[in-house]
């Protein structure tokens, strides 16, 4: 068979499992918004003017660098957004996960290139390994969850620069300028895009060590590439590393608001890759989804004794990788590949324990070493009856992944369907019940919605989140019965405080600015506010607890109390758009002399990033106040003003 039929053939095949995969996952465009969707995209509603886009993409509160360029792409279905069409949103999901899946493609053909194999051998191994990650049940979370957009665009222009990279590489000894050049837009052009759209986007530097170690090992590197390495791979990781070691302080004390200390998450993390890994090869059994906040926790190597065997097969793949990179250099290459893509959301830094979509490009590395090891093994075997077995066995394997991919896809297609089973499936998971508590109460079910926040209580007990959830849905109807107001009081005094306390109790707030929550007085309001300022477990959230109370004050007129507040949650940490408020505030009390004061703070304040937000504000509050304080003092003015 000549080149062009494969290339034909393969090209075919290719297009099919685009389109199978699109038809996969065609239902699942139907499902609606879910979990920190509306806390990353509900300020969608108020973009108006030029100015609301650039506040929106510049203000971004998912990660530290803001993640503009995924809010861009958000903010650019804004008309979508207000029309209350979520189905484009996810609809742009899934083209990008199909261009994601045609870049890798691209990438593991340039990657066979240096792997000695023929061209029907490069397709194919191309075309099944970008066909599994495609159709793979693990990437139904990432792709239909709106929000993880940010994953898949730092993942696409990942690839993206690793593509540009390999084809720059080729030429290192033939042109090693236009080598240069192209590994340099690759890595630093298609690092930064990735990077502003998610913070994982530092990772390509990984990949392409990983690469470097393993599959590009043999080929040459002149001294040009080593001196191009140490500006565009060693340096950036040498400051990656230094930044993250500037934080520990930091992630220290966020620790104290987890159920796990940093010990208790590394040795749980080894349980979590092996689970992950699993997944990827199908051979685990567990509940896929959203909400896995219920996965066991690591107390110690033999607490759960699990513990004591994760770690060690961890520990022995990565050895056995190490030692035997030059004769298995594929399989290697995705060993590390895959340990690579977790190197941030697997260590020290203390995010949640287990999320499904850190394994959207993390898994390629698993998958291919998969797919490479069955083709080498096929090759090798005489007998056609045991080749036919083989590829049979892999066949259904794969038509096994696609049915569970479509069952995952069906589940994410009804938001209410997909509430009561991820809670049905876990009793345990704290954000399993909100959801379903959340869904039933949309669909008017408060009394079903009531069983779920029970089943949160008696989860945890001394956790204030499910109370304060349960006394918020009050404001949507009075058919949801009051929970035990005593002891609710007596939790936010001395329970535990989390993210799903100030959901709660921000709800609340925000009901009764709107005037729509008459059946919690706005008394009791204040008082959990202020039981939770004296809580001593609140100390990590306080800034957050400061804001929300300082904003409902300025509902209750009360502006002196409302200024000093905001001023207690700055001290702890800066909020330019708090601060912005709090001068409006000063403005609407007439404390024009403080307005002129907190305008120049903050003008000091304002870092190169978002000056532009917030100038033109400050401009027009400090130019009124300058306006009212000369009405009320015309001697105000300066000494040239007098001069003829």
């Amino acid at each position: 068979m000549n080149s062009s039929t494969v290339q034909l053939r393969y090209a075919l095949l290719f297009f099919s499992a685009l389109a199978g995969c699109g038809w996969l996952y065609w239902a699942g465009l139907q499902g609606g918004l879910i979990f920190d969707d509306y806390s990353n995209l509900g300020d969608l509603d108020s973009i108006k003017t030029a100015q609301d886009w650039y506040k929106f993409v510049g203000q971004g509160i998912a990660g530290e660098l803001g993640r503009p360029i995924s809010l861009l792409s958000f903010a650019l279905q804004v008309d979508a957004w207000q029309a209350g069409d979520i189905w484009a949103f996810k609809y742009v999901n899934l083209l990008l996960h199909l261009l994601t899946g045609c870049l890798l493609f691209l990438l593991l053909l340039q990657l066979t290139k240096y792997l000695g194999l023929t061209e029907e051998q490069s397709l194919l191994f191309a075309f099944l390994t970008s066909t599994l990650w495609l159709i793979h049940p693990l990437n139904v979370s990432t792709t239909l969850y709106v929000v993880q957009r940010m994953t898949q665009l730092s993942a696409l222009f990942t690839v993206l620069g690793l593509v540009v990279y390999l084809y720059g590489r080729q030429y290192l000894t033939v042109a090693k300028y236009k080598s240069l050049v192209l590994m340099s837009i690759g890595i630093g052009g298609g690092g930064i895009l990735a990077l502003l759209s998610k913070e994982n986007g530092i990772l390509i530097l990984f990949y392409v060590l990983a690469l470097e170690f393993t599959i590009l090992s043999a080929t040459p590197r002149t001294r040009m590439w080593q001196i191009w390495a140490s500006f565009f791979l060693y340096l950036p990781i040498f400051l990656f590393l230094g930044y993250i070691g500037s934080k520990f302080g930091s992630f220290l004390n966020i620790y104290a608001i987890r159920d796990f200390n940093l010990t208790e998450r590394l040795l749980t993390q080894s349980h979590v890759l092996v689970d992950y890994i699993s997944k990827i090869l199908l051979i685990n059994t567990n509940p896929f989804g959203l909400f896995q906040d219920d996965f066991p926790l690591s107390r110690s190597l033999l607490t759960p004794p699990l513990t004591l065997i994760t770690v060690v097969f961890i520990l022995g793949l990565l050895g056995t990788a190490l030692l035997l990179h030059k004769r298995f250099t594929i399989i290697t290459g995705g060993i590390l590949w895959f340990f690579s893509g977790h190197l941030l959301e697997s260590s020290i830094i203390p995010l949640v324990i287990y999320f499904e979509h850190r394994n959207y490009l993390a898994m390629v590395g698993i998958l291919w070493g998969f797919v490479y090891g069955i083709v080498w093994v096929v090759q090798r075997v005489q007998k056609p009856l045991f080749r036919y077995l083989i590829s049979g066995l892999v066949l259904l394997w794969i038509g096994i992944m696609g049915l569970k991919t479509a069952v995952e896809v069906d589940i994410w297609s009804n938001t209410a369907k997909q509430a009561i089973v991820w809670a049905k499936e876990r009793p345990h998971s704290y954000y399993a019940q909100s959801q379903a508590a959340s869904a039933l109460a949309t669909l008017g079910e408060f009394a079903k919605a009531q069983t779920y926040h029970q089943q949160m209580i008696n989860n945890n007990p001394d956790d204030t989140s499910a109370y304060l959830l349960w006394l918020a849905f009050r404001c949507f109807s009075d058919q949801v019965q009051e929970p035990d107001m005593p002891l609710l009081l007596e939790k936010t005094r001395t329970g535990r405080v989390t993210n799903g306390s100030l959901e709660g109790i921000n709800t609340i707030a925000g009901w009764h600015k709107q005037n729509k929550c008459s059946i919690v007085p706005l008394a009791t309001v204040n008082l959990i506010l202020q039981n939770l300022i004296d809580n001593p477990n609140s100390y990590i959230h306080l800034k957050d607890i400061y804001a929300i109370y300082s904003d409902l004050l300025v509902f209750e007129k009360n502006i002196p109390l409302a200024v000093d507040l905001a001023n207690k949650s700055l001290a702890l940490e800066y909020d330019a758009q708090l601060h912005l408020n709090m001068i409006r505030w000063l403005a609407t009390a007439q404390r024009y002399q403080d307005v002129l004061t907190q305008t120049q703070l903050m003008r000091n304040k304002l870092t190169f990033a978002n000056r532009a937000l917030f100038i033109q504000d400050l401009n027009i509050l400090e130019s009124l106040a300058h306006k009212a304080l000369l009405v009320q003092n015309p001697n105000i003015t300066g000494k040239e003003d007098d001069k003829p």
